[in-house]
């Protein structure tokens, strides 16, 4: 089985701390807003991102291999299925902000 990798998990783990406190009422508002708000969602995906951005250039000391993993990243928060109508250009930045 794919095991995702602990860098991949730092990444939940911030979404994780983001929905901490709420309780059903807020949990479901959160649920909701990230589902149908495109600014909130990336409000949220661009915490995790950089978090796990963060863990990456500790956890990957070899340059190169960090290099494709951060590509790696970028790519995931440009594509359509976060519906965030950004290009890679802009997932670098926010990712490496």
């Amino acid at each position: 089985k794919n095991m995702p990798s602990p860098i991949a998990l730092w990444h939940e783990r911030v979404h994780a701390h983001q929905q901490k406190y709420s309780k059903f009422y807020f949990f479901t508002l959160y649920l909701w807003k990230y589902s149908f708000n495109a600014r909130f969602r990336l409000q949220k995906e661009a915490e995790a991102f950089r978090a796990q951005y963060k863990y990456a250039q500790k956890a990957i000391p070899d340059r190169n291999k960090r290099s494709v993993y951060v590509n790696f990243m970028v790519k995931t928060l440009a594509d359509p299925k976060y519906k965030l109508d950004i290009n890679e250009k802009i997932a670098r930045e926010i990712i490496t902000k």
